[in-house]
């Protein structure tokens, strides 16, 4: 899958780029990031499913997770609004939001980066310390300031 960092101290946030399919690596260069008119994205997750979870707005149903629906993923992400940076997440079916205080980490190596922050790692560090224990999280690392009206690579 992957681990997504966000450093509340720091108001920044790391990503892998890796791309697995079932046990497979199929590279450590995926773009997990996409912006539109309510901010910038870091999607975890099945990616068939991200453009239209992105297109959501907090509390729509996403269709092909209905709870009576077949489909069963994990989606998830990191949305920067407005300077104010968010958990995104799918709760029965329907995209919800929380806005983040504290560290907060998504993805398969999440627990892992989480304890690196809570031992004084920064974003980056916290997701390559992840890559170390989860094969879904890859080595190559992306980090981004956020800003009061941006975020930009660092």
């Amino acid at each position: 899958m992957t681990t997504i960092a966000y450093h509340h101290e720091h108001q920044s946030i790391s990503v892998d780029g890796r791309l697995t399919q079932d046990n497979f690596i199929l590279t450590d260069d995926h773009d997990k990031t996409a912006k539109n008119e309510q901010g910038f994205w870091f999607f975890m997750g099945d990616i068939i499913f991200k453009d239209e979870f992105v297109s959501l707005e907090s509390g729509q149903e996403m269709p092909s997770h209905r709870e009576d629906s077949s489909v069963s993923s994990e989606v998830g992400a990191i949305l920067v609004s407005g300077g104010i940076v968010y958990s995104v997440y799918l709760l029965n079916g329907r995209q919800r939001r929380e806005r983040l205080s504290t560290n907060e980490a998504i993805g398969s190596g999440s627990s892992y980066a989480i304890a690196a922050m809570d031992f004084g790692k920064n974003s980056k560090e916290a997701v390559r310390y992840a890559a170390q224990r989860d094969n879904k999280t890859g080595p190559n690392v992306s980090t981004y300031k956020v800003t009061n009206d941006s975020v930009r690579p660092c």
